[in-house]
């Protein structure tokens, strides 16, 4: 089954139409009716899924922004920047060699960017949303003669080319002499030895499993999570409903939104909390109402309730991936945020936007909080001394994650402040100049 956001809709072996559709910013005004009932259409497929407008909706809600859809996996950094030599496993894009330059003339140059826009939207195609299939196992025929003829089961399995998995007829003689279809799992197993699909396991793997499933989750590895539950069930196996609700569910109580945007998972993610009715949370950040979030929250729970922590940390989590510290900044909740940025040892793009802002005097007393909460740290030895730069400097260069963005950012900062001082120096003596 074709993936693509307007191409997907399949009805068992029928494929229905699909017109040209409007671009999306037609329809701003219409966003709300992204998951309209198209109705009944047949009670072995999908009775209600999306249509041209509303793949296109979310095809534009999920965005293709460059940056962070294409990314290199392990340090999530643009893949246009220099990188050690990576394999093909690790790049979203699977090229041998990603920092080339390309010499082509103008005219040339509209084709070679419609190609790639063609690949990136291959790249970023939505996993299909379809009804969860029934283990149906409809008996054939019952043998009585056949029955004790042997302890095994006889798998009968057709093998004609061309055929997809699931028109693919597989029936099973058990050894009580009857003879029925396939179950959901069985088929998937049978289908699997005789078309083996690259990546997928005749069982699934252990990670799948609650426990494991869960421990991935704390760790935010979601997208690895839905890309393996891609490659390892259809799309219409309970056990890829299981897997992709919970991981859905976990970001949304997580507020771990930024973890699947711009990634081809999260259409289907927005389409779930929209057809459970859980959109508040994601319409509350993506509004950038963390202070409404934080002042409720407050109001609602006790310091020490858990579900107090549970929202404060994930509003944290949320404005420190977006760098939106403005949002905070002069209000009471600014001080709780600086806490949980140093007691986890997460200072470091707080400490960034402080240089850019030219802000040292705050990124002077994070630092020293830093210190405080975390006093085995190798730059808590030092001591300020009323030099800002020479500070930040020290933990820069033994505690910092972001060693080389924070230096560039001093380094620039101190070529600004010298150019500064040029110009005020240039000023003065056009003044004494003047006398």
């Amino acid at each position: 089954m074709s993936t693509n956001p307007v191409e997907w809709r399949q009805v068992n072996t029928e494929l229905v139409p699909t017109p040209e559709f409007a671009p999306p910013q037609k329809y701003d005004k219409m966003f709300i009716r992204w998951c309209r009932i198209k109705g009944e259409i047949n009670d072995n497929v999908i009775s209600r899924y999306l249509d041209v407008l509303a793949c296109t909706l979310l095809s534009a809600y999920e965005g293709m922004g460059g940056a962070p859809a294409f990314a290199w996996r392990d340090s999530e950094n643009p893949f246009w920047e220099n990188h050690p030599k990576y394999t093909d496993q690790d790049s979203n894009l699977n090229l041998l060699v990603i920092a080339n330059l390309v010499y082509c003339e103008s005219s040339a140059l509209d084709h070679l960017l419609k190609e790639f826009e063609d690949k990136a939207n291959e790249k970023l195609q939505m996993p299909p949303v379809v009804k969860m299939r029934k283990d149906e196992q409809k008996v054939l025929d019952i043998e009585p003669a056949l029955q004790g003829y042997s302890d095994a089961k006889f798998v009968f399995t057709d093998i004609t080319y061309g055929l997809s998995n699931k028109e693919r007829l597989v029936v099973i003689r058990d050894p009580d002499g009857t003879l029925r279809e396939a179950s959901m799992q069985e088929h998937c197993r049978i289908s699997q030895l005789y078309v083996p699909m690259l990546g997928r396991q005749l069982t699934p793997p252990p990670m799948f499993q609650e426990e494991y499933l869960k421990l991935l989750m704390e760790q935010g590895e979601y997208e690895f999570i839905l890309d393996r539950a891609c490659v390892q069930f259809e799309p219409d196996d309970p056990e890829y409903h299981r897997v992709t609700q919970a991981t859905y569910d976990h970001i949304d109580n997580c507020c771990k939104y930024e973890t699947l945007r711009s990634t081809r998972h999260f259409g289907p993610f927005a389409f779930y909390l929209a057809w459970h009715k859980q959109i508040d949370n994601l319409l509350l950040m993506e509004q950038g109402e963390y202070e409404f979030i934080l002042d409720r929250a407050c109001v609602q729970f006790e310091p020490d309730d858990p579900e107090y922590h549970r929202v404060t940390q994930a509003t944290y989590d949320h404005i420190d991936n977006c760098c939106k510290y403005e949002t905070l900044r002069s209000t009471r909740h600014f001080g709780p945020f600086a806490f949980y940025l140093a007691w986890h040892k997460q200072i470091d793009n707080l400490v960034l936007e402080s240089i850019h802002t030219d802000r040292l005097d705050e990124a002077v007393a994070l630092i020293q909080l830093y210190h405080i909460l975390n006093p085995e740290s190798k730059s808590a030895s030092v001591a300020y001394s009323g030099h800002q730069v020479q500070f930040i400097q020290a933990y820069v260069e033994s505690d910092a994650n972001k060693k080389s963005m924070l230096e560039l950012a001093l380094q620039t900062f101190m070529e600004l402040q010298k150019q500064r001082q040029e110009v005020e120096e240039g000023i003065q003596k056009a003044h004494l100049c003047q006398v």
